[in-house]
């Protein structure tokens, strides 16, 4: 059932002459074949199609599909990422907020946008990449911080670890704090018994079906497990979501739904499961053990290295690090392409894992204050000690190395490739 794909498909085969937006009218006269073909299914809000901001329609019953498949209260579809779920759940949140260091860009932007202050649980980095968060820290930083009323986690991370989300939950129902999470790439857990239900732990939590499910790019979801809390995240994506949402993406989120159902129920989950069992016991290539069978991680190599080898191969993978390539498979991964990966994987040359996948551990948490004054840019490898004035970081996986109101440390080593947030390899920091 794809209530929001079935309406479109009825109102493109009545061919009407379309005297309302979008502007192409619903047809593709000397437009690329890509776009002529969708054009007849981009609509805008019309007496049928129901609307997004106060959905009874397809909508509304789409939505409802997705909130049972994820055994969810509520769901509200985003046309704008998870990025603007996340700014959503954040404005709603109640209370001081305390979220997790390795959080993406869009969790400090919607910190930023409270303009009060938040606490920080820092992860530890170790070897160029941050580790999942540890519950002992959840407990240390919640009992010396009385007056957290929201705790912010992502769960699994680009990597595909998820950390114990169970435990951390566990300990924010012993304080009555809300547990939110970016569960961003996590959207495809919910469709297979093969990944654990991370989701019901959770009282809001975001998905990117466009990561793991086949949907189109910025199709995303959030679900919530909290009637108080669904309110108040319901008015605040009114704010921050565009009043004129793709229809096209709302029904590739209906279709992804619908795919991810059906490739469970027919075993292809299971059959790509055995598939990457046998990639992962390819030898002389190791694999980064992690809580999604779906996300292939190769690590002890050199990831720029690797990666350019599997280009060359015709396999893209989704990105590298200095000693990891990161692959994003989907539940229903074609035989052929599996095939081609594992082929890959088997004549994979020995690539040198560098020196320079450097490690640090910061205090369990660090508060953060909202700050404004006058600004400065500053070569980043000179920053240490300053304040900074912008997330900057490394996207993908889009963790900020230093966000804004944190004391820059550990400048030196991280200022190696390329980063988001710099100008001409400076970074803003505060006079």
């Amino acid at each position: 059932m794809m209530p929001i794909v079935e309406m479109l498909e009825k109102y493109a085969a009545q061919k009407n002459a379309r005297f309302h937006m979008p502007g192409h009218k619903g047809y593709g006269s000397g437009a690329p074949k890509f776009l002529a073909e969708c054009f007849p299914y981009d609509i805008t809000e019309l007496d049928f199609s129901d609307n997004l901001a106060d959905p009874s329609g397809a909508i509304a019953s789409a939505q409802r599909l997705y909130a049972e498949a994820y055994g969810a209260e509520k769901c509200l579809f985003s046309t704008n990422g998870s990025t603007c779920g996340v700014l959503a759940m954040l404005a709603a949140a109640r209370g001081k907020i305390m979220a997790e260091r390795a959080s993406h860009v869009s969790v400090f932007n919607a910190l930023k946008l409270r303009r009060e202050e938040a606490v920080l649980v820092n992860n530890r980095y170790s070897d160029g990449k941050f580790m999942p968060l540890a519950p002992d820290d959840v407990r240390y930083a919640l009992e010396r911080n009385p007056d957290v009323g929201t705790l912010v986690i992502t769960a699994p991370n680009y990597y595909g670890e998820t950390g114990d989300v169970a435990a951390i939950s566990g300990i924010c129902r012993e304080r009555g704090v809300r547990l939110i999470a970016d569960m961003a790439h996590g959207a495809h857990f919910a469709f297979t018994p093969l990944l654990k239900n991370i989701y019901r732990f959770c009282d809001a939590f975001v998905v990117s079906a466009h990561k793991t499910l086949p949907a189109m790019t910025q199709a995303a979801a959030v679900l919530v497990n909290d009637g108080a809390l669904f309110d108040g995240i319901n008015g605040a994506m009114r704010v921050f979501h565009t009043s004129s949402p793709s229809y096209v993406l709302m029904a590739s989120l209906d279709y992804a739904r619908e795919r991810a159902s059906l490739a469970a129920a027919s075993g292809e989950d299971r059959r790509v499961f055995d598939a990457v069992k046998e990639i992962t016991a390819v030898p002389g290539v190791k694999f980064m053990p992690n809580d999604d069978f779906t996300r292939l991680v190769i690590e002890d190599t050199d990831g720029a290295a690797a990666e350019r080898y599997f280009v060359s191969q015709g396999v893209r993978p989704e990105f590298s690090d200095v000693s990891r390539v990161v692959f994003i498979l989907s539940l229903a991964e074609s035989r052929e392409n599996l095939l081609k990966l594992k082929r890959a994987v088997e004549t994979m040359p020995h690539f040198v894992k560098p020196a320079d996948g450097f490690s640090f551990e910061k205090p369990v948490f660090t508060p953060l204050k909202p700050c404004s004054g006058d600004t400065e840019y500053v070569p980043l490898g000179e920053a240490e000690g300053r304040v900074c004035a912008g997330s900057v970081g490394r996207y993908p996986p889009g963790v900020p190395l230093f966000v804004s109101g944190e004391t820059v440390s550990y400048a030196a080593e991280a200022a190696r490739g390329e980063m988001f947030g710099l100008k001409n390899g400076k970074i803003k920091v505060y006079k």
